[in-house]
């Protein structure tokens, strides 16, 4: 929406004030189709509640450096629900008994629900790091054939992008903002 443009618009002019145009220029990747995305997608925090309301616009941003460690997995979840009906993760369970959290060390289990099944799986826990190979796992798991929909992202090493949707629905995404989102799935393991 034009608000959302204006708003982004503010958010770039208040950081060039501050840090000047070297610090903020547009970048491969620092741009305004990564802001609107962003905007889009990371839902909203209550710095006075600490409460977080997941975006249901249909893309979900979430920081590998996640900022609830002690709710890694459950807020993912969340994310992903509110992102796409289909994505009605279920019964989750996060089990942080085998954490060392001082040590950063250690395996969360998770388990949960998805469409009448019952899913459980182990992450590596380091500090606030979300375990990509959950992220991995989720994938594999959706993937049910080329042609149905199924969860897409873009990830910069730190951020990612996520996108449930049709092959086509994902290809007109990536038209629109010239950012490419991998099936990962089928990119590692072939």
């Amino acid at each position: 929406s034009q608000q959302t443009i204006d708003e982004i618009e503010a958010y770039d002019a208040e950081y060039m004030a501050e840090y000047g145009t070297d610090y903020y220029e547009d970048t491969e990747s620092n741009t305004k189709i990564i802001d609107l995305l962003y905007w889009e997608g990371t839902g909203i925090y209550d710095s006075e509640t600490g409460e977080w309301t997941p975006s249901a616009s249909g893309i979900f941003w979430f920081d590998m450096e996640v900022w609830n460690a002690g709710a890694i997995y459950s807020d993912f979840f969340r994310g992903l629900r509110a992102m796409h009906p289909e994505l009605n993760f279920t019964n989750l369970q996060e089990d942080y008994s085998r954490v060392d959290m001082e040590a950063g060390t250690g395996t969360v289990g998770l388990s949960f629900d998805l469409n009448g099944t019952h899913y459980e799986m182990d992450a590596e826990y380091y500090y606030d790091w979300f375990d990509e190979g959950i992220l991995m796992q989720i994938l594999r798991m959706l993937r049910t054939d080329e042609n149905s929909e199924n969860l897409y992202f873009v990830n910069d090493g730190q951020a990612v992008f996520l996108y449930y949707g049709s092959p086509e629905q994902v290809k007109q995404l990536e038209r629109k903002t010239g950012l490419d989102f991998s099936d990962t799935y089928r990119f590692i393991f072939p």
